[in-house]
């Protein structure tokens, strides 16, 4: 698989790495996430800062996606060299993470939400609100895992249908669940 260098697309021939550069590990693209999750777990077990990243191709029909397997020194390095930046983390089931939602609504079917009321990472377009609230929890509490959320979310999710302050919408924005 490549190593990338300023562009996603672009392959680079690295010379003989100092030290240096070798402690802030590998940066590699995958065509497959299969293939990027088995570097993944092989990546991790040498460095704990390892993370799974994903981007669109430019150019690409369909939204071909690469992979990217680094570390967050190593990526963020090539990260602040691109002139165009739709680089995604994965959340991969093994590892702790912070409580997050991905809120997305159609703006024609909910005029009166507002999405200035969110403090949120926003993906936005014309036709869809798209954001992503990760939540810091107290004390630096994080979950053991992507999964384990699930029954907190259900939870919450429970609460807000008995007494909704908000209306949840099926994906295609057509009823209330």
């Amino acid at each position: 698989m490549g190593k990338i260098a300023a562009e996603p697309t672009l392959e680079i021939r690295c010379k003989r790495a100092s030290l240096v550069e070798k402690s802030f590990g590998e940066l590699e693209t995958f065509p497959k996430q299969r293939l990027a999750l088995a570097k993944f777990e092989e990546h991790a077990k040498v460095f704990k800062n390892t993370r799974l990243f994903s981007f669109e191709m430019p150019g690409h029909a369909g939204g071909e996606r690469r992979y990217v397997v680094s570390t967050l020194e190593r990526f963020w390095m090539w990260y602040i060299s691109l002139s165009e930046r739709h680089v995604y983390e994965l959340i991969v089931d093994s590892m702790p993470c912070r409580l997050y939602f991905d809120l997305e609504y159609c703006r024609e079917t909910n005029p009166g939400i507002d999405h200035e009321d969110f403090l949120v990472l926003d993906s936005s377009t014309e036709s869809k609100f798209s954001a992503h609230v990760i939540c810091h929890l107290p004390g630096g509490v994080l979950f053991p895992s992507n999964t384990s959320m699930r029954p907190f979310c259900a939870r919450l999710a429970g609460q807000l249908l008995e007494d909704p302050p908000v209306k949840i919408w099926n994906t295609d924005a057509t009823k209330v669940r």
